[in-house]
């Protein structure tokens, strides 16, 4: 892969923005596409399995790749075996970016990641040229290092600054979810004032070596919150706007992209204006007759979606309970064994054992067996929890029978992805 050639000649330091994405087109992408043609003083290389030649702004660079060959990459490149289960897993390689793609970034100033579930507005009039003249990295969370969008300065000295992590050969090896690429799952504590220094991490994470290094004096870092959310945001040919008139740097779509209940038109060409909201985007203004009208429609309908769901999966709770096979059937499941152990997400963690051939998990301190309902599938047989509660335990599975994934649905909308590991890797540090 060879860096991309340009006669462009900048007036401000140059910037490439690296997506590495794997699977089928999202919707948002579109409105991605749309904003970043917008900004033709940033270009934007896009490595991926994706066919989206058609439409595609001048701005935006395809690499066609694989997971596979990325992981081989990365291994070349590092020194040491990588292999990227999932491509959710490459959040926490983002921060060797520099080091891994250095030859697709040859000659830009600044490089940096971002996601694609973001609308753009001016980028430039937010990362001008005296904060890059002045700063080494850039991050648009004022509190950590933002996965969605962050910027380094191309240099063998930023380009490495992840190997300060003593953990970082075991982030990317193990295939559990660190989020490196951010804080290590500290959010809470660090929005609430808290030195991450202080806090209790699994792993130290990129947050962890920018904030060191900058104390220590070895680099200067930009940090300010410029993260928006769909809520009365209009974007406008390139001009991303809050509330008819306060400009911002983008809007993120982390919570409106996950919603099962959701409105968004299926314009063949995203016009020049458009309006964005917790769940919905629509051609119609801000308070208008038409989007108040939208607005009530589709909260009515999320809630009865909603409702709908949860009353279908008790349902299906109920039917599990009464007639699926308590026991696991080990016709189904050759290597029961391999379904134990602990299971992480977050800081949160499941630990399932085997008794008397029931499968049994201990959630935070809370016991109760589980019921089969056939391949991987596990339902809830009893928890002492006050209310109603339906679990439902699926089970994932690599190439030698081993479970590595668990996805447990609570009540039919709340859902958690946990990660198979060993106990002396996902417990806390002593």
């Amino acid at each position: 892969m060879a860096g991309k050639e340009t006669d462009r000649t900048f007036t401000s330091q140059s910037i490439a923005l690296i997506i590495v994405y794997f699977g089928n087109v999202p919707w948002y992408f579109k409105f991605f596409n749309k904003s970043c043609s917008y900004n033709p003083d940033v270009d934007f290389i896009l490595i991926t399995d994706m066919n989206v030649t058609e439409g595609l702004a001048d701005n935006i660079t395809v690499v066609s790749s694989s997971l596979e060959e990325i992981s081989k990459q990365a291994t070349s490149t590092l020194g040491f075996e990588i292999s990227m289960i999932s491509p959710y897993k490459l959040c926490d390689l983002r921060p060797a970016y520099g080091l891994i793609f250095s030859d697709l970034i040859k000659g830009y100033d600044f490089w940096g990641y971002c996601d694609m579930d973001l609308v753009f507005g001016n980028i430039r009039s937010f990362i001008t040229s005296d904060i890059l003249n002045r700063h080494d990295v850039v991050s648009i969370k004022k509190e950590y290092m933002a996965g969605f969008f962050s910027l380094f300065r191309n240099t063998e000295k930023i380009n490495t600054i992840f190997k300060k992590s003593k953990d970082y050969k075991r982030v990317f090896q193990e295939p559990v979810y660190y989020d490196f690429d951010e804080c290590n799952w500290e959010w809470h504590g660090l929005l609430s004032g808290k030195d991450i220094a202080e806090l209790d991490s699994v792993v130290d994470s990129i947050t962890h070596v920018i904030k060191m290094a900058e104390r220590s004096g070895e680099i200067t870092v930009y940090w300010h919150s410029m993260e928006y959310h769909p809520e009365k945001i209009v974007w406008d040919r390139g001009e991303l706007l809050y509330n008819k008139n306060e400009r911002v740097l983008l809007c993120h779509f982390i919570y409106l992209k996950n919603l099962d209940f959701k409105y968004v038109p299926k314009w063949k060409t995203v016009p020049e204006r458009f309006y964005m909201n917790p769940f919905y985007i629509s051609g119609h203004a801000l308070g208008s007759p038409a989007d108040r009208l939208l607005r009530s429609l589709l909260r009515i309908g999320w809630l009865a979606k909603r409702i709908g769901n949860m009353l279908g999966q008790y349902a299906q709770w109920v039917a599990s309970y009464l007639f699926a096979s308590r026991q696991i059937d080990f016709n189904v499941i050759q290597h029961p064994a391999e379904l134990t152990g602990d299971y992480w997400a977050q800081k949160r963690l499941i630990n399932l054992s085997i008794i008397d051939r029931r499968l049994h998990a201990d959630m935070q301190g809370l016991q109760f067996p589980l019921l089969h309902k056939g391949a991987g599938k596990f339902v809830l047989a009893k928890c002492k929890l006050q209310g109603l509660i339906n679990l439902e335990f699926d089970f994932r599975f690599n190439e030698s029978i081993s479970a590595y994934i668990l996805q447990v649905t609570g009540s039919g909308h709340i859902k958690h992805t946990y990660f198979k590991s060993a106990y002396d890797i996902c417990r806390k540090k002593a």
